[in-house]
Protein backbone atom coordinates (compact mmCIF):
# COMPACT_ATOMS: atom_id res chain seq x y z
CA UNK A 1 0.00 0.00 0.00
CA UNK A 2 2.89 2.29 0.03
CA UNK A 3 3.54 2.41 3.30
CA UNK A 4 7.28 1.83 5.10
CA UNK A 5 7.60 -0.12 8.39
CA UNK A 6 9.09 1.93 11.22
CA UNK A 7 13.12 1.04 11.50
CA UNK A 8 13.25 -1.21 14.29
CA UNK A 9 15.85 -0.39 17.36
CA UNK A 10 16.15 -4.18 18.24
CA UNK A 11 13.69 -4.21 20.39
CA UNK A 12 13.93 -4.42 24.66
CA UNK A 13 17.30 -5.54 25.91
CA UNK A 14 17.81 -7.91 29.00
CA UNK A 15 19.29 -6.73 32.01
CA UNK A 16 23.02 -6.85 32.37
CA UNK A 17 24.41 -8.93 35.49
CA UNK A 18 25.63 -5.02 36.63
CA UNK A 19 22.37 -3.54 35.84
CA UNK A 20 20.20 -6.41 37.99
CA UNK A 21 23.20 -6.78 40.51
CA UNK A 22 22.06 -2.41 40.93
CA UNK A 23 18.63 -2.77 41.47
CA UNK A 24 19.08 -6.01 44.15
CA UNK A 25 21.26 -3.57 46.07
CA UNK A 26 19.68 -0.14 45.64
CA UNK A 27 15.84 -0.37 44.88
CA UNK A 28 13.21 -0.59 47.90
CA UNK A 29 9.87 -0.90 48.06
CA UNK A 30 6.94 -1.84 46.12
CA UNK A 31 9.48 -0.72 43.33
CA UNK A 32 11.86 -3.99 44.32
CA UNK A 33 8.88 -6.02 45.07
CA UNK A 34 7.99 -5.16 41.23
CA UNK A 35 11.42 -5.74 39.72
CA UNK A 36 11.49 -9.41 41.30
CA UNK A 37 8.48 -9.92 40.62
CA UNK A 38 9.10 -9.08 36.67
CA UNK A 39 12.38 -10.61 36.77
CA UNK A 40 11.69 -14.03 38.06
CA UNK A 41 8.34 -14.87 36.49
CA UNK A 42 9.16 -13.30 32.72
CA UNK A 43 5.39 -11.76 33.05
CA UNK A 44 4.31 -8.69 31.20
CA UNK A 45 3.43 -5.49 33.45
CA UNK A 46 -0.53 -5.94 33.68
CA UNK A 47 -0.09 -9.28 34.90
CA UNK A 48 3.09 -8.77 37.30
CA UNK A 49 0.29 -6.14 39.20
CA UNK A 50 -2.21 -8.70 40.05
CA UNK A 51 -0.03 -11.20 41.26
CA UNK A 52 -0.69 -11.90 44.84
CA UNK A 53 -0.96 -14.36 47.09
CA UNK A 54 -4.21 -16.19 45.91
CA UNK A 55 -2.30 -17.34 42.43
CA UNK A 56 -0.25 -19.61 44.36
CA UNK A 57 -0.80 -23.13 42.92
CA UNK A 58 2.05 -26.27 44.14
CA UNK A 59 4.87 -23.79 43.91
CA UNK A 60 4.41 -21.79 41.08
CA UNK A 61 1.79 -18.37 39.74
CA UNK A 62 -1.05 -20.02 38.30
CA UNK A 63 -2.72 -17.20 36.07
CA UNK A 64 -4.59 -16.33 32.61
CA UNK A 65 -2.39 -13.45 30.92
CA UNK A 66 -4.44 -10.59 30.39
CA UNK A 67 -3.33 -10.20 26.62
CA UNK A 68 -3.35 -13.73 25.30
CA UNK A 69 -5.37 -15.35 27.06
CA UNK A 70 -3.34 -17.89 28.00
CA UNK A 71 -3.25 -20.03 31.28
CA UNK A 72 0.56 -20.50 32.55
CA UNK A 73 2.04 -22.12 35.56
CA UNK A 74 5.18 -20.30 35.99
CA UNK A 75 7.56 -21.89 39.33
CA UNK A 76 8.51 -19.67 41.61
CA UNK A 77 12.25 -20.35 42.01
CA UNK A 78 14.39 -19.90 45.03
CA UNK A 79 15.48 -16.69 44.47
CA UNK A 80 11.93 -14.98 44.63
CA UNK A 81 10.73 -17.60 46.96
CA UNK A 82 13.30 -16.24 49.56
CA UNK A 83 12.69 -12.39 48.70
CA UNK A 84 8.81 -13.24 48.90
CA UNK A 85 9.08 -14.60 52.82
CA UNK A 86 10.21 -10.60 53.21
CA UNK A 87 6.78 -9.42 52.05
CA UNK A 88 4.03 -8.39 54.42
CA UNK A 89 1.27 -11.35 53.81
CA UNK A 90 -1.82 -9.30 52.79
CA UNK A 91 -4.89 -10.30 50.89
CA UNK A 92 -4.84 -8.97 47.01
CA UNK A 93 -2.49 -8.26 44.86
CA UNK A 94 1.66 -7.93 46.16
CA UNK A 95 2.33 -4.65 44.45
CA UNK A 96 0.46 -1.84 46.47
CA UNK A 97 0.35 1.83 46.43
CA UNK A 98 1.48 3.63 49.10
CA UNK A 99 -2.24 4.76 50.09
CA UNK A 100 -2.74 0.68 49.67
CA UNK A 101 -4.29 0.84 46.11
CA UNK A 102 -3.37 -1.90 44.06
CA UNK A 103 -1.07 -0.93 41.08
CA UNK A 104 -2.15 0.20 37.39
CA UNK A 105 1.09 -1.07 34.90
CA UNK A 106 0.91 2.11 34.20
CA UNK A 107 1.17 3.73 37.87
CA UNK A 108 3.88 0.81 38.83
CA UNK A 109 6.11 2.11 35.36
CA UNK A 110 5.86 5.30 36.24
CA UNK A 111 7.12 4.75 40.21
CA UNK A 112 9.64 2.23 38.68
CA UNK A 113 10.63 5.48 35.87
CA UNK A 114 11.09 7.63 39.21
CA UNK A 115 13.31 5.41 41.08
CA UNK A 116 15.78 4.47 38.59
CA UNK A 117 16.35 7.90 37.82
CA UNK A 118 18.58 8.16 41.14
CA UNK A 119 20.47 4.93 39.63
CA UNK A 120 23.05 5.96 37.32
CA UNK A 121 24.07 2.23 36.65
CA UNK A 122 20.13 1.39 35.51
CA UNK A 123 20.03 3.83 32.81
CA UNK A 124 18.32 2.98 30.02
CA UNK A 125 16.63 -0.27 31.41
CA UNK A 126 13.16 -0.66 30.67
CA UNK A 127 10.57 -3.47 32.37
CA UNK A 128 10.36 -5.20 29.82
CA UNK A 129 13.55 -5.97 29.15
CA UNK A 130 13.03 -8.07 32.15
CA UNK A 131 10.87 -9.92 30.50
CA UNK A 132 14.05 -10.97 27.94
CA UNK A 133 16.10 -11.47 30.95
CA UNK A 134 13.80 -13.57 32.40
CA UNK A 135 14.10 -16.29 29.32
CA UNK A 136 17.64 -15.76 28.90
CA UNK A 137 17.99 -16.95 32.79
CA UNK A 138 15.75 -19.94 31.64
CA UNK A 139 18.18 -20.66 28.48
CA UNK A 140 20.87 -20.65 30.18
CA UNK A 141 19.47 -23.00 33.37
CA UNK A 142 19.52 -25.56 30.19
CA UNK A 143 15.54 -25.52 30.07
CA UNK A 144 14.36 -26.01 25.73
CA UNK A 145 12.51 -23.35 24.15
CA UNK A 146 8.78 -25.17 24.34
CA UNK A 147 9.62 -25.58 28.27
CA UNK A 148 10.59 -21.81 28.58
CA UNK A 149 7.24 -20.84 26.29
CA UNK A 150 5.23 -23.07 28.54
CA UNK A 151 7.00 -21.27 31.85
CA UNK A 152 6.63 -17.80 30.69
CA UNK A 153 3.43 -18.18 28.18
CA UNK A 154 5.05 -16.92 24.92
CA UNK A 155 5.07 -18.27 21.82
CA UNK A 156 8.18 -20.46 20.55
CA UNK A 157 9.04 -17.93 18.25
CA UNK A 158 9.21 -15.00 20.34
CA UNK A 159 11.35 -17.07 23.08
CA UNK A 160 13.92 -17.95 20.09
CA UNK A 161 13.66 -14.17 19.52
CA UNK A 162 14.61 -12.95 23.16
CA UNK A 163 17.00 -15.75 22.99
CA UNK A 164 19.20 -13.93 20.19
CA UNK A 165 20.47 -11.77 23.28
CA UNK A 166 21.68 -14.67 24.85
CA UNK A 167 25.50 -14.80 25.81
CA UNK A 168 26.80 -16.94 23.07
CA UNK A 169 29.96 -17.66 24.76
CA UNK A 170 28.34 -18.57 28.26
CA UNK A 171 25.63 -20.92 26.17
CA UNK A 172 28.54 -22.55 25.12
CA UNK A 173 30.65 -22.68 28.36
CA UNK A 174 26.69 -24.49 29.50
CA UNK A 175 26.66 -26.72 26.70
CA UNK A 176 30.02 -28.00 27.11
CA UNK A 177 29.50 -28.89 30.63
CA UNK A 178 26.36 -30.93 29.39
CA UNK A 179 28.25 -32.84 26.93
CA UNK A 180 30.92 -34.11 29.46
CA UNK A 181 28.00 -34.81 31.51
CA UNK A 182 26.56 -36.82 29.25
CA UNK A 183 30.04 -38.39 27.75
CA UNK A 184 30.57 -39.26 31.63
CA UNK A 185 27.42 -41.19 32.25
CA UNK A 186 27.52 -43.23 28.58
CA UNK A 187 30.87 -44.28 29.92
CA UNK A 188 29.38 -44.84 33.37
CA UNK A 189 26.80 -47.28 31.78
CA UNK A 190 29.24 -49.09 29.03
CA UNK A 191 31.60 -49.69 32.24
CA UNK A 192 34.32 -47.73 31.11
CA UNK A 193 36.82 -45.90 33.40
CA UNK A 194 36.02 -42.02 34.24
CA UNK A 195 37.44 -39.70 35.25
Amino acid sequence: MGLKPYKTTGGHKPWTEAQIAAADAKLTGEVRKGVMLYQYTGQRGQDVVKLGPTYIDEGGFNLRQKKTGAIVWCPIISELAAEMQTWEKLPGPFLRQSDGRPYTRTRFWNHFTEAIERIPELAGVTLHGLRCTAVIRLKHAGLSVPQISDIVGMSLQTVARYCRFADRKTGGKEALIMLEAHRAAKEKREGRNVK
